[in-house]
């Protein structure tokens, strides 16, 4: 995982609650490794986010969702992104990958 990924999240999860999700996800990997957090800032500046709202969220709802997601990506003994879950009948979900998907819905 890049050093930078958690702080990446929590930017593109506090810039959602502002509508602006897709926004922040294409300037973060549009940089690649620049995410400091005055990286992080500027693009927030840039997308005109509410900053004093942005930054509670940094520290409450944002954090709570990725750390959410991130024991989910524990639980599933997950490594990296993208990754794709299968939800199975009765409601138990297996990793699969892209192979297998093309695999399971080709005609």
């Amino acid at each position: 995982m890049h050093p930078r990924a958690f702080d990446a999240a929590l930017y593109a999860e506090a810039a959602r609650e502002q509508g602006k999700f897709e926004e922040m996800h294409d300037l973060l990997y549009a940089k690649d490794a620049r995410l400091a957090p005055d990286d992080l800032e500027r693009d927030a500046r840039q997308l005109h986010l509410d900053l004093p709202a942005l930054r509670k969220s940094l520290k409450t709802t944002a954090r709570m969702r990725v750390r959410a997601d991130m024991d989910d990506a524990l639980a599933f003994d997950l490594s990296g992104t993208p990754t794709l879950l299968l939800c199975e009948p009765g409601g138990r979900a297996r990793q699969i990958n892209f192979q297998e998907l093309e695999t399971a819905i080709a005609p």
